[in-house]
């Protein structure tokens, strides 16, 4: 009986490892045309901003600066489901992505009261996630016009 528990626990720490370092790579891999930018400005996305304001943020800052990813993640699922309508279907990758950010919004939430500075790590993956939704968009939406 201890034996099988010890095995479930051991397997599920090493999924939830294989499971956070498949993030980071994909969020580490990069496309051959950077469309973040001009994605945030067309659509007033604030996760570049957030970025930026995360190494100076004050712990009280913090939920403000979520908020803000929050909204930005919404408009650009918003923009992926409408992209996918068009093209296909979402891929494993952004479900993997997807049920991260959620993971990262709910360590965040638990971080800003016990430990600022891994709630701005969470903080800053989420922005990463934002952006690569945000690019993925714009790519799919220039493939689509050519």
């Amino acid at each position: 009986m201890l034996t099988s528990i010890v095995i479930i626990g051991i397997s599920a720490l090493m999924f939830c490892y294989w499971f956070r370092y498949t993030c980071s790579l994909i969020l580490r891999t990069e496309s051959g045309q950077d469309y973040t930018t001009e994605v945030a400005a067309a659509n007033r996305l604030s996760f570049l901003s957030v970025r930026k304001e995360l190494a100076e943020a004050p712990q009280e800052q913090l939920g403000e600066l979520q908020s803000k990813l929050d909204r930005d993640f919404e408009i650009v699922k918003c923009l992926l489901r409408h992209s996918e309508a068009l093209e296909r279907s979402g891929s494993p990758e952004e479900l993997m992505l997807r049920i991260d950010y959620q993971s990262l919004k709910m360590w965040c939430w638990i971080g800003r009261r016990l430990a600022p500075s891994s709630a701005k790590r969470a903080l800053e993956e989420m922005s990463l996630i934002v952006g690569h939704f945000a690019n993925s968009f714009a790519e799919r939406a220039a493939a689509t016009r050519a």
